[in-house]
């Protein structure tokens, strides 16, 4: 393994956040399920890794693949930091991957480190600027994306079931090379949102992630079951709350809100809609049986009858002879 060292001042190397940007970014729910697994395996405190992807519809940035990259963080003696990141595995990587999907390409690169906020120090801005130099990263600027993209995983409060992740990319700031602006990107329709439950499940087998284990106790092996009780009682809670406040509004005691009703009203009538189709589905599904059940008997007739007449007729010309 060949492992090369950022050997950038970090003396010099700052970087804040900034307001977002036109481009935004597509997230496939793959990617922080992969991101989230690989931080659940690691002993570490922190995973970083590539991102894959390509450019569509303009401004929109696809991200539909990731492995992780082996890096470990050093200090010297006037605790300067300096990241290590396994290069010759990464380019092997990245290699591999375009020959079975030659149109994803290197797109940036994500971090995971179960913080509750996005840390943008030293090493971050190292490692950013690893993967913003093609010679080493092979990532391809071009006019819709001038530099890699950062994705960074919000785990802090996963037994919560708050996870989220943001993305964010660099501009250069005219006169100061060494200050990056790292802008967040907007971030497209995705279905990540669905996914949260099972990025929850990785989480929980993680021990320690959220928190719930103290010293000396060991973790729970984590159930399918254990995640459709906990939707359920989510379920239970959001039906106390609508319950709640539509008594309050009929009580006078809080103001209404239309969006709020109209949210409530077409909840009640895509429950409706669902046993009305269900139960439609049904009885034409007893109407077949029935016509099924009807034809079956009219063959068996028709069967025995031919049967009979073949036996008869056997009969009599056994009697003739």
């Amino acid at each position: 393994m060949v492992v090369v060292g950022l050997t950038q001042d970090v003396q010099e190397l700052r970087g804040f956040v900034t307001t977002r940007v036109p481009l935004k970014a597509r997230v496939n729910p793959l990617v922080p399920i992969s991101i989230l697994d690989a931080f659940a395996r690691n002993e570490e405190k922190k995973v970083v890794g590539t991102l894959l992807g390509y450019q569509s519809e303009g401004n929109i940035i696809e991200i539909v693949d990731c492995y992780t990259v082996a890096h470990s963080e050093t200090k010297d003696e006037e605790d300067q930091r300096t990241v290590l990141l396994d290069q010759d595995y990464h380019r092997k990587m990245a290699g591999l991957k375009s020959q079975v999907h030659g149109k994803e390409t290197v797109v940036g690169w994500f971090s995971c480190d179960g913080k509750s906020v996005e840390t943008f120090d030293e090493a971050t801005v190292q490692v950013h600027a690893f993967y913003s130099s093609k010679s080493q990263s092979l990532f391809n600027s071009n006019i819709g994306l001038s530099s890699p993209l950062h994705l960074v995983m919000n785990t802090k409060n996963a037994h919560l079931g708050d996870i989220n992740c943001k993305v964010y990319m660099t501009y250069q700031t005219g006169g100061l090379e060494k200050l990056h602006q790292f802008h967040e990107v907007a971030l497209a329709e995705s279905s990540f949102v669905q996914d949260k439950d099972i990025c929850s499940m990785i989480l929980a087998s993680r021990e320690g992630a959220d928190g719930s284990l103290e010293d000396g106790e060991s973790k729970k092996e984590v159930q399918s079951m254990d995640m459709f009780v906990k939707n359920l009682e989510q379920l239970e809670e959001l039906l106390t709350q609508a319950k709640a406040y539509t008594a309050r509004v009929l009580k006078g005691e809080e103001e209404g809100k239309s969006e709020v009703g109209r949210a409530i009203s077409g909840c009640l009538t895509a429950t409706e809609d669902s046993t009305e189709a269900a139960s439609e589905s049904s009885a034409m599904k007893d109407s077949l049986m029935v016509m099924y059940l009807s034809n079956l008997a009219k063959t068996q007739i028709t069967l025995a009858e031919k049967l009979n007449a073949a036996l008869a007729k056997q009969a009599l010309a056994q009697e003739g002879a």
